[in-house]
């Protein structure tokens, strides 16, 4: 899986659908997402840093984006918004998790 600028996917990110909801951010993460799932959106994430102490960076390119001059997000998530951080080391596992590559 790759981003419309064919930048490798190096993590799915899980973050809250009440998380999302509560922030207004919905139009651009639900863009992004890679599972129908109503609990947990999936990010493809290009870039994610778990370093700070409450916050998930991550940079992702959501679709509703895409006529925009800014085709990627850098965002700082909280970390109890998120469910479970999947890093990939290729993205030939993408399918074998049941994901579209």
């Amino acid at each position: 899986m790759t981003t419309s600028k064919q930048e490798p996917v190096k993590a799915l990110i899980y973050v809250s659908q009440r998380w999302v909801d509560d922030t207004g951010a919905g139009e651009i993460f639900r863009s992004a997402n890679v599972n129908p799932d109503r609990l947990n959106l999936v990010i493809p994430a290009t870039h994610f840093n778990i370093s700070d102490h409450n916050f998930v960076e991550i940079v992702f390119w959501p679709p509703a984006l895409a006529d925009q001059p800014v085709k990627s997000l850098k965002v700082f998530i909280p970390k109890q918004a998120i469910t479970l951080i999947v890093e990939l080391k290729s993205p030939d596992a993408l399918p074998v998790l049941g994901y579209k590559a």
